[in-house]
Formats: structure tokens, sequence, C-alpha cells
């Protein structure tokens, strides 16, 4: 398991040194680590989770956020499946309330699933979200780690922001390039 930690740092391409982080939470799908010289708490999804084991990572997400006054979040879920009846527990209660209680703005750089429907509700729920608490929830979408990272840091690389609606887009276009070619 040690191992498996080391890798997920470094492909978040922040600080390996041990003493610098702190793995709060490191479940069979979803892990948690607080890189407390940049003040980001990153959540990355592995694979499929049970209901249980998400809805227990993100109450540690949110108690952590509290009480190490952290309000820089990394969501990696490009390995996430998303359940219905979890997002909205997440959506529509959890995430409301806490937003509510909350005093500073939440800074949330995602890394959307590689499964475009997974990506599209990902983004639909987070912009509702948004829309409903502007002043508390800023959020952009990314391809990678890195970019999330200068994000929320601001400390801008090039344009590096997504939109999983233009993802089918390019889909499509490749579909048919493809059909003609048949």
């Amino acid at each position: 398991m040690i191992w498996h930690t080391t890798v997920k740092i470094n492909f978040l391409n922040m600080e390996t040194d041990s003493k610098n982080t702190d793995l709060i939470f490191d479940g069979k799908s979803i892990s948690i680590t607080l890189y407390p010289q940049d003040k980001i708490l990153a959540m990355t999804f592995e694979s499929d989770s049970s209901s249980s084991e998400f809805r227990k990572a993100w109450n540690t997400v949110l108690e952590k956020v509290k009480t190490a006054h952290i309000h820089l979040i990394l969501l990696d879920e490009s390995m996430m499946r998303i359940y219905p009846k979890d997002m909205d527990w997440l959506m529509k209660e959890k995430l409301p309330n806490f937003l509510q209680e909350f005093g500073k703005k939440i800074k949330l750089a995602i890394i959307l699933s590689k499964n475009y429907y997974e990506s599209v509700l990902a983004e639909d729920y987070t912009k509702k979200l948004a829309k409903a608490f502007p002043e508390k929830l800023q959020s952009k979408f990314f391809k990678s780690a890195e970019f999330a990272k200068s994000w929320l840091t601001n400390h801008p690389l090039e344009e590096n922001r997504i939109d999983a609606h233009n993802i089918l887009k390019v889909m499509m276009l490749d579909r048919i390039k493809f059909s003609f070619k048949l």
C-alpha cells in the first residue's frame, strides 16, 4: 500500500516527501491526501466505490476542510463511477448544508471521469451547485492534475480547461471520420 500511495502523490505532481503530506483516508477505491505546503486537499478515485466508502470519504473531506481551514480541493474523478443516489446525497444534502455553514469560498478543481456519461453528470451537478452558491463555491474542470493544481494555487499554466459536453462533439467527429474511411 505504500507504493500505491507514492504513485498517487507523484501523479498529482506535488511534493513527494512523506513528511510534507498527510494521507488522511486510504479506502479500497478512494484516497484523500492533504498537501499542507499548498493547503490542498486531494481526493482520488481509483475505481468504483461502494456507497458507504463514498459517503465516508466525503464526510472526511468536509471535516478536514473545517478543521484544517482548507479551501482548495483537487478532486480526481478520472476513474470515478457515479451512482445517482450517492450524488444526490452529496449535491443536494451534504454539500449545500456544508457550504451554508462554512465561512470561506471553496475552490474546487475537478479532473473529470474518462467516461463521457460520468463526466457530463459530474459537471452538471457541480455547475448547478456552484450556481446555487456563487459566493461559496468556485469550480473548474481539467484534463490533468498539473493544470488543476496550477489553477488552485494561482500559478496558471497554458489553458487546459475542458467542458464535458465538448467531448461528445469530438467523439462524434472522430466517428464520422472513421465511418467515411470504411
